[in-house]
């Protein structure tokens, strides 16, 4: 089936818009390896994300890449570049699009543009699939009654297939009237994100280590009327659950990158429980430092209200790390085939116990061997890229 559905997009092209956290990275060079013509357009803030990644076992190659808001140039040397933003070139991407058969549109980005907007979204001039990557449809599609909001809902209601990268998404996507949407995988570089063992410092050795790998956001200091519970984090839940384990077993610290809307109130909430023995903030990491800390720690802590996985969330568990977060075992039967093996909490409590489990280094051993073989069945390269395809000869065929 795949390789017919490759066949059937030999003499096609492909644009990729966007690229959330790098991951379209993966996309384009899986799609190249199967064969398929698929370029990628990114704006300057997405210039990092795509060709500066230190670690990139297949990285991308410049001439795959092309600026939606200006122009590429070299900024001190061949590995390092830079969008220049052109004014006199803003016609220019749109009609570079024109020459793709199919469009692969990330967080509505072609609302960014009137020019993008009107011809794709608009017009319908070349078919276009929408996948939603978070904010996008949970606040803006879904809340805003604003101009931006009533762009986005039309991004997604003529775009030929909906495509949700979070499970939270299929309890509300109905409700901005998109057709045909339905839950796909982020795709993560199994070989990138790997289990490797990294030696904890002295100070940790013989203590659970545990890292905050989401943005501290607490639903305080970001509080908009469309921050519904499903957009917030609600990650302050891990320190009240700390404070408990800590009754009862001091052997565990937790290292808490700082960043998000609340990471001062995160400061004073650990100086406040009286966890500031127990707890380490270190400054906001490139890609690189992060897959280390992830592979130093005995147990990574995400989010949890939304049910959703992070994206970081997803990274550890390629690379073997048990996750503490909250899944939404209700949208298990629209999702995936099998429940995932993470250790699934949703409340004070139920994060303190959660602590309490990965306590035994067997149950964390066990838990770390069954999340690696889950990401490679479900959200691997080899796992999505066909899935992608798939998908591409599915939707040109109705044109």
């Amino acid at each position: 089936m795949v390789s017919q559905s490759s066949d059937r997009l030999s003499n096609k092209k492909i644009a990729i818009l966007g690229n959330l956290a790098g991951v379209a990275n993966d996309i384009v060079a899986g799609l190249r390896a199967a064969g398929i013509h698929a370029d990628l357009f990114i704006h300057q803030s997405d210039v990092e994300n795509t060709l500066s990644d230190p670690i990139a076992r297949d990285p991308i190659r410049i001439e795959w890449v092309f600026p939606l808001d200006g122009a590429l140039t070299p900024l001190n040397g061949e590995s390092a570049w830079k969008i220049q933003i052109m004014r006199q070139f803003r016609f220019q991407p749109v009609r570079r699009l024109f020459g793709y058969d199919l469009l692969h549109v990330h967080s509505g980005i072609l609302n960014a543009s009137w020019l993008t907007y009107y011809f794709f979204v608009h017009q319908h001039q070349r078919p276009y699939l929408a996948f939603a990557t978070g904010s996008d449809l949970r606040e803006v599609a879904r809340f805003n009654n604003d101009r931006k909001g009533r762009r986005m809902r039309l991004f997604f209601r003529n775009a030929r297939r909906t495509l949700l990268l979070n499970v939270d998404m299929l309890d509300f996507y109905h409700e901005i009237q998109t057709q045909q949407a339905r839950f796909f995988p982020f795709v993560i570089h199994e070989e990138k994100f790997s289990p490797r063992q990294v030696v904890k410092p002295e100070k940790y050795r013989h203590k659970l280590l545990c890292l905050m790998i989401s943005r501290l956001d607490f639903g305080i200091t970001d509080h908009a009327p469309q921050r519904q519970p499903a957009s917030i984090k609600y990650n302050d839940r891990f320190f009240y659950a700390l404070a408990e384990s800590v009754k009862t077993n001091k052997n565990i610290h937790a290292i808490v990158i700082d960043r998000g809307s609340d990471a001062r109130i995160a400061r004073q909430l650990v100086n406040d429980l009286h966890l500031t023995n127990y707890v380490t903030f270190v400054p906001p990491m490139n890609e690189q430092q992060r897959l280390h800390y992830i592979r130093m720690a005995d147990v990574v802590i995400d989010q949890f209200e939304s049910g959703a996985f992070g994206l970081g969330g997803l990274e550890s568990m390629s690379c073997g790390k048990p996750l503490i977060t909250y899944f939404n075992e209700k949208l298990l039967h629209q999702t995936y085939s099998e429940r995932p093996p993470i250790l699934n909490a949703n409340t004070v409590t139920e994060i303190a116990r959660r602590l309490s489990e990965a306590q035994s280094e067997s149950r964390r051993n066990e838990i770390s061997a069954q999340a690696r073989e889950w990401i490679v069945r479900h959200h691997s390269r080899k796992a999505v890229i066909p899935q992608l395809i798939q998908l591409y000869s599915e939707v040109l065929s109705e044109t």
